[in-house]
C-alpha cells in the first residue's frame, strides 16, 4: 500500500513544450490521455527546475519532486518564452575538474581476484 500512496509511475510524452500529456498511469489507467502539465494553464500547476531535480507545485498544494535524469531540451517552457536551464549536475562538476578519479579506483571483488591472476 505505501508504493501506491508515495509513489508513481507515469509514461508520457512532450506534445509541444509547455504540454506534457500522460500515456499511461501505473496505477490509475483512468489518467490516460490527460494532460499532466500545460504552461498556459495555471490549474495544472507550477514548474521550478532546480540543479537536479524539477519541482512541480499542484494547485492543491501537492508537491511532487522528479529527479532530472537526462537533460537534452526544457520540456516545460512554451517556444518564444525565457528557456528553463539548469547548470551541471554535482557529480558532473566535480568529474570535469577530476577526470581521471573515476578511472583509478581501486578494483574490488572479483575484479581484483581477476587483477592478481
Amino acid at each position: 500500500q505505501e508504493l501506491r500512496d508515495q509513489y508513481e509511475a507515469v509514461l508520457g510524452a512532450v506534445k509541444e513544450p509547455g504540454l506534457l500529456r500522460i500515456r499511461r498511469a501505473a496505477w490509475h489507467p483512468e489518467l490516460a490521455d490527460t494532460t499532466l502539465f500545460d504552461a498556459s494553464d495555471a490549474s495544472t500547476g507550477e514548474v521550478s527546475v532546480k540543479r537536479e531535480c524539477v519541482v512541480l507545485q499542484r494547485p492543491g498544494g501537492r508537491r511532487e519532486t522528479w529527479r532530472i535524469v537526462e537533460w537534452t531540451f526544457d520540456p516545460f517552457t512554451p517556444v518564444g518564452r525565457v528557456r528553463l536551464t539548469r547548470g551541471p549536475t554535482a557529480a558532473a562538476a566535480k568529474e570535469r575538474r577530476e577526470p581521471a578519479a573515476a578511472a583509478l579506483r581501486e578494483p574490488r571483488g572479483r575484479e581484483a581476484r581477476q587483477a592478481r591472476e
